[in-house]
């Protein structure tokens, strides 16, 4: 599983690209593998308050995929959040963990307070 802290900036378009691995270091094939990821407070909040956010998988062959957040997206409160990516394999309805962290959601000047 891939360890991540992000760093982003509230109110902004933010996207950022991983490679899924497996235990030796070789690419996992993604093809066919639902990806969703979210983020929220704490790993404890309700699922009501947590933010789905897109999953793009170019070609799944080689691992690749990408979290993408568009403004509204990252229009959070500032602070610490944690996120994750899971994906279930269609075929053998097996559930892994693929990304995950802690992010961090920096004050944006031209954003007014109450709009997030």
């Amino acid at each position: 599983m891939i360890k991540q802290l992000l760093n982003i900036e509230q109110a902004c378009s933010f996207e950022i690209e991983f490679q899924a691995k497996d235990k030796l270091g070789e690419p996992i094939d993604l093809t066919g593998v639902t990806l969703v990821g979210r983020i929220k407070k704490a790993y404890g909040s309700p699922e009501s308050i947590a933010k789905s956010f897109a999953i793009s998988v170019p070609t799944g062959i080689d691992g690749w995929f990408s979290i993408v957040l568009d403004s509204n997206d990252t229009n959070m409160e500032p602070g610490t959040y944690v996120w994750d990516v899971i994906g279930e394999e269609g075929s053998t309805n097996v559930i892994n963990k693929y990304a995950g962290g802690q992010a961090i959601i920096y004050p944006s000047v031209t954003i007014p307070i109450d709009e997030y």
